[in-house]
């Protein structure tokens, strides 16, 4: 059986949230270990799908660190606050899926290791399945601080991306040719290139983890609301595919976030940053 799906970004981003919840690491880890969530706006929607009824609408407001939008690259009016009383974004730490809102990332760091999973969203997406991320901190953020100890212990560095980022080359073909300080002129905040090694999670990731049926991307874009859209071919047998269509429907509406970005002469850190 045959069929052909639309999903819009955030539609994308359920729908690889509830694969990344699916998967037998992360299973694991919610019954026996521990999970770092980074902030992001496709780690949001795993958050919602792990805590579920225990999700606080805050968390969407502070979830989304860099972030694009139609005139700049910037940071979230919520997680600009966070940064500049705390020296760093803000993390979601879970022991056995339950939230420790006490312990720091460099302490959990020390604690995880090849059966925990920490959890950071990407910026691009290669035909080869490699992922990238962007780096607006100049010591790497997050990930730059963390990434170091992730493939020094082996702990499962999850990367859940949707098709809508792919480019159309290597990830390290570029990644030398970007920095904070080796390009010259910016809309808005200037920043890094990290590819990461971990398992990629996309719609077609999702999509056969959840229900066992195969999806091959066919197509991107769209207008009136699916700017951004994947056009997703459905391929197995007719109770995967059924079950794909079913999951697929539940999905269908769910609305983007609503992140609201600081205006330029209002930034805090606009002395020590390099925008523009």
């Amino acid at each position: 059986m045959k069929a052909q799906i639309i999903l819009t970004p955030s539609e994308s981003k359920m729908l690889i949230a509830k694969g990344v919840v699916a998967s037998d690491v992360v299973k694991r880890a919610l019954q026996n270990g521990w999970i770092v969530v980074s902030a992001g706006s496709t780690n949001i929607f795993v958050l919602k799908e792990i805590l579920r009824e225990n999700f606080k609408e805050e968390m969407v407001t502070l979830g989304v660190c860099g972030l694009i939008t139609s005139k700049k690259a910037c940071i979230s009016s919520e997680m600009m606050s966070f940064l500049v009383r705390n020296g760093h974004a803000k993390v979601w730490i879970l022991e056995k899926g339950c939230l420790q809102e006490k312990l720091t990332l460099s302490e959990v760091l020390k604690k995880m290791g090849r059966d925990d999973v920490f959890i950071k969203g990407a910026n691009a997406l290669d035909p080869y399945g490699k992922a990238a991320v962007f780096l607006g901190a100049a010591n790497g953020g997050t990930i730059g601080v963390a990434y170091g100890t992730i493939k020094a212990k082996g702990i499962n560095l999850i990367i859940p991306v949707g098709f809508e980022k792919t480019i159309p080359f290597s990830v390290y073909e570029v990644a030398g040719d970007v920095g904070i300080d080796s390009v010259d002129y910016s809309m808005g905040m200037r920043f890094g290139f990290l590819p990461m090694e971990g398992f990629v999670v996309t719609e077609q990731t999702a999509i056969k983890t959840l229900t066992g049926a195969d999806a091959y991307p066919i197509g991107c874009g769209g207008v009136s609301g699916a700017e951004g859209s994947v056009v997703l071919l459905l391929k197995g047998d007719d109770e995967q595919v059924k079950k794909t269509l079913k999951l697929i429907h539940g999905i269908k509406g769910v609305k983007p976030l609503k992140i609201s970005v600081p205006e330029c002469s209002e930034c805090p850190l606009k002395k020590t940053s390099k925008c523009w």
